[in-house]
């Protein structure tokens, strides 16, 4: 992996995983009042899922009757949804691109 396409689906990858472990440790971590510092790694997680993460952005509210399990996959799904699209697209370059032959 040495591309640079390569290199930006890794730093992409790796910026997902990472605000995912944030959150998780930090939902773990947090008491009944301090359900704030959520924000942090949820809000550019909701940047990262665009388009997908546009309706919960816009009425994060409809969601509050889903089970905590549920509102984590509305919330963090369309990042790693993003990621697996930008690998396919990759990937997808790779196969499609001509081989130069002698």
């Amino acid at each position: 992996m040495t591309s640079r396409g390569s290199r930006v689906l890794l730093a992409h990858a790796t910026t997902v995983l990472v605000l995912v472990a944030l959150f998780m440790i930090l939902d773990a971590t947090a008491g009944p009042d301090e359900y704030l510092v959520l924000i942090y790694p949820v809000f550019p997680l909701l940047l990262l899922g665009l388009p997908w993460s546009l309706t919960f952005m816009s009425d994060p509210d409809a969601y509050g009757h889903v089970g905590s399990g549920l509102w984590m996959l509305v919330a963090l799904g369309p990042a790693a949804l993003n990621v697996v699209f930008h690998g396919l697209i990759r990937l997808f370059w790779i196969v499609t691109r001509p081989v130069d032959g002698d």
